[in-house]
């Protein structure tokens, strides 16, 4: 029997956090994985978003070839419609498929892009699901009555629930919501692990991969607390109580990858892998509002975006976002608060020469922005779409993505670890 073959997800890990996260000791079997593997640091996709990035690494092949662009997509090229991106559009092979149609047995858990849960060879559960549809994202049937038996299983905690996601980018209104929300991600975590040990005993597989996202929904609401260092002096106790649950999660995270890796046997091949790195965010830039400012997007008569109290574009408000605007009248617009996409409307009649200008003026105007207290650029650096999405499924990727200074940019970071000897 050939040796097993796992991949661990981190979403939104970097080695800025990691790194001094084991020095101080939070990590310590981290540290000595590291010690006696391989680590490298790479580049993401653009954009660097969740759903292209894993997407990439489970094919092999780049947005403009796989098809997958951001959590959301038009349902066409010239829709108005924004619909969740599902498995039903990934148009490459997965690495799940692969082994699958070579024979192995494969176990993923809590990966994007894979509801409705592809028929594979062996077990799936479905990440970024909402909890209600748990038991669609499961394959084979019979598989969520099965883990729902194990002790401890909770089906509200393990999935997604919108309204919490949306703490993660729109922040928590109460400074008392803080230690819950991270007590949540850090149980959630080990209901993964619960599931990932209890197949890997029950249903061992040849590929067994399982994805933490909770690196990643820290990271955006609590970035403060996780790049603090222990002597940090905090003005308000919730504020320590943060920092310390913030510490707490990354030890029961090492924790579950030296659990995992006690699971995969010493002759296992191990892989840790990132989809993007991360950084702090001090402003924002309004791209729909630049845009209305500018005169390429204008809002249907009647609805006031400047003065709409829900105005930051939650999860539950994406798909009803493009019939607020007036599309006789709007030349450009952005889909999602997350893609950094732009898209240019499609007008009949429209010559290619007159795309392209309309495209040049655009990216014209946006790189002499400048910030209006320090001077410097807002957008660093601009890719058309034959740029960054080179391939047949081009014409659903955004017209041109703008990107923010390179300092801020994520890094896809992946890491290789032989197990023998942990």
């Amino acid at each position: 029997m050939q040796p097993r073959t796992v991949i661990i997800g981190l979403d939104g890990a970097t080695f800025e956090v990691l790194d001094p996260l084991m020095r101080e000791g939070t990590m310590p079997f981290l540290a000595r994985f590291l010690a006696q593997g391989t680590r490298a640091g790479l580049r993401t996709i653009v954009p660097a978003l969740t759903p292209p990035a894993w997407t990439s690494l489970m094919t092999g092949h780049s947005p403009g070839h796989h098809g997958v662009f951001d959590f959301f997509r038009m349902e066409s090229s010239e829709s108005r419609h924004i619909r969740f991106t599902t498995s039903a559009d990934v148009a490459c092979e997965t690495i799940w498929a692969a082994a699958s149609n070579a024979g192995r047995r494969v176990t993923a858990l809590n990966f994007p892009l894979m509801f409705p849960a592809p028929e594979i060879n062996g077990n799936v559960v479905a990440g970024w699901v909402p909890w209600k549809q748990l038991r669609l994202a499961c394959h084979p049937p019979g598989l969520f009555d099965r883990l729902r038996a194990l002790p401890g299983f909770d089906q509200r905690e393990l999935a997604m629930d919108i309204k919490l996601e949306e703490r993660a980018t729109e922040g928590c209104a109460n400074p008392d919501e803080y230690a819950p929300w991270i007590e949540l991600h850090i149980r959630r975590e080990q209901h993964w692990f619960e599931i990932l040990r209890h197949l890997m005993r029950e249903d061992p597989a040849a590929l067994t991969a399982v994805l933490f996202d909770g690196v990643d929904k820290l990271q955006h609401l609590c970035w403060r607390f996780i790049a603090a260092s222990a002597d940090t002096k905090w003005s308000e106790p919730w504020e320590q109580r943060a920092f310390e649950l913030c510490r707490e999660y990354f030890r029961r995270l090492d924790a579950i990858i030296e659990g995992i890796c006690e699971l995969a046997g010493a002759e296992a091949r191990v892989f840790i892998a990132s989809d993007h790195g991360f950084g702090p965010t001090s402003q924002v830039f309004h791209v729909n509002a630049w845009l209305e400012q500018n005169g390429y997007l204008a809002w249907a008569d009647g609805y006031d975006a400047a003065n709409d109290d829900d105005r930051l574009l939650g999860v539950n408000r994406v798909a009803r976002h493009t019939f607020q605007m007036d599309w006789s009248r709007t030349r450009a617009f952005a889909t999602t608060p997350t893609s950094n996409g732009i898209f240019l409307t499609d007008v009949p009649g429209r010559s290619q020469q007159e795309y392209l200008a309309l495209r040049d003026e655009l990216m014209g105007r946006l790189r002499r922005l400048r910030h209006p207290e320090s001077g410097q650029r807002i957008v660093r650096q601009m890719y058309t779409r034959e740029e960054a999405f080179a391939g047949p499924f081009s014409t659903l990727a955004p017209d041109v993505t703008p990107m923010k200074p390179a300092s801020a940019c994520s890094a896809y970071i992946t890491w290789v670890y032989p197990v023998s000897g942990c």
